[in-house]
């Protein structure tokens, strides 16, 4: 008799789908010897489930594809139960989407609102979160789909990248160096930073991107919580700050905010999309993905927009 929990069939089928342990574990957000002593233990039980050929990655034994096989069925019938507890409880259904606070207001919500017109059947929930609020979302399976900044990809989780997006140095056009023709990293390091809560993940991106440029660290002198509040205390002439293009990109058009020459390689982000490691997909959350993915050149269209 077959005994095995939900957890050890999760991970057996990421590893399937991900083509490997090491994927897998970045996936569920577990180390890789945790992921291969689940399958030591489910092969205890079942035979051997995969074969391990060089440079061809792992293929399913005969035994490998029945256990996925019921994986699949056993996951299907998850959410189905899911989802029919939550209309008896009166939960709103349909699709879950998290995304960092300024991605969420400034690019999720015309792409969602362009899907939504499309298909109005469809019911979607939307949260609002930090960078580390996100992933909690997607580690906990309470969001189906996840919208987050990246420097290389590297999170727990499979992922798409959507687009880039320039990162610039911007300060008010009093302010000393926004006619300067050239500022150096280390001169601008030394003054007044406006910037997110240190400590945060965004914070963290921040300061790894700057120090990439030989920034030797930042200069706070006020700490905000979102990128709307930052801009205004920008407008105000606090400092300098480190801000998306698409939150900015009307005040450099319009005179109200001027972007600092700095001496250095450009900055930019990755947004991506993560997708929970908790549960399958429904068919309505895949559509939504897909979307996402084929519509994601956000940044350009927003050029054009204030072009315009």
């Amino acid at each position: 008799m077959l005994d095995v929990s939900l957890h050890r069939l999760r991970v057996f089928k990421a590893v399937v789908d991900e083509e490997g342990f090491n994927r897998a574990a970045r996936r569920l957000g577990i180390s890789e010897p945790s992921v291969s002593e689940h399958i030591r233990a489910l092969e205890d039980q079942t035979g051997p489930l995969f074969v391990r050929r060089p440079g061809r990655g792992i293929e399913l034994t005969r035994a490998g594809e029945l256990i996925y096989e019921f994986c699949e069925e056993v996951f299907q019938s998850e959410r189905r139960l899911e989802e029919a507890l939550a209309a008896i409880q009166g939960k709103v259904g349909g699709v879950v989407l998290v995304a960092q606070r300024t991605i969420a207001s400034h690019l999720l919500t015309p792409q969602i609102a362009r899907y939504l017109r499309l298909h109005p059947e469809v019911k979607v929930a939307v949260h609002t979160e930090t960078q580390h609020g996100v992933f909690q979302h997607l580690r906990q399976g309470s969001a189906d789909l996840g919208i987050a900044w990246s420097l290389d990809g590297d999170a727990p989780f499979s992922s798409t990248l959507l687009c880039w997006e320039d990162m610039l140095f911007v300060c008010s056009p009093a302010h000393e160096l926004a006619h300067r023709p050239s500022v150096t990293p280390k001169e601008l390091a030394s003054q007044p930073f406006v910037g997110p809560l240190m400590g945060s993940n965004y914070a963290e991106l921040m300061l790894t991107s700057t120090r990439a440029i030989g920034m030797p660290g930042l200069n706070y002198v006020v700490q905000l919580e979102d990128s709307d509040t930052l801009k205004t205390a920008l407008l105000e002439g606090l400092g300098y700050g480190l801000m998306p293009r698409f939150v900015v990109a009307s005040d450099l058009v319009q005179g109200r905010l001027v972007q600092i020459a700095v001496a250095a390689p450009s900055i930019r982000w990755q947004v991506r999309l993560y997708v929970t490691a908790h549960h399958p997909l429904s068919p309505e959350a895949e559509a939504v993905r897909r979307y996402l993915v084929r519509s994601a050149h956000w940044s350009k269209m927003l050029e054009g927009a204030v072009r315009v």
